[in-house]
């Protein structure tokens, strides 16, 4: 994942942060906030739950963020952890934010905001193997 923004000017952000919020990121995080919730209802759920959370924050407002890779190969739990997400839990969001990519590739100009919903499509199946950080200007 390149660490140069290619969106230019913070104000080109805000305003394609807020285009995506008005339609869909809304809808996203909800969603995403509402199942963290149900998730950490057992205790055997938080993990999940705070995964959604962080789906949720990061569906919100997703330009100036970037996805960095985290290496866990060596941990069997986490492994197990996304074995049992992909099962239970990781195929409706990705599937949500492919039809989401889908519909925004209806007008040209919305093409950016369907590649902000296939940039989360991995984060959706494998919540392990990422993290969000915000892209440093140089």
């Amino acid at each position: 994942v390149s660490t140069q923004s290619t969106w230019g000017p913070s104000w080109l952000q805000t305003v394609a942060n807020l285009i995506f919020f008005l339609l869909g990121g809304f809808v996203l995080a909800l969603y995403f906030a509402l199942v963290g919730v149900i998730c950490c209802i057992t205790i055997l759920g938080i993990p999940f739950g705070l995964k959604l959370f962080l789906l949720a924050r990061f569906s919100m407002f997703p330009f100036g963020k970037q996805l960095r890779p985290v290496n866990h190969s060596q941990e069997p739990v986490k492994m197990i952890l996304s074995l049992l997400w992909i099962l239970v839990l990781g195929l409706w969001p990705a599937a949500l934010l492919v039809g989401m990519a889908l519909g925004f590739t209806s007008s040209i100009l919305l093409l950016p905001l369907a590649w902000q919903c296939c940039k989360l499509v991995p984060v959706a199946l494998f919540p392990w193997t990422f993290d969000f950080e915000k892209i440093k200007k140089y």
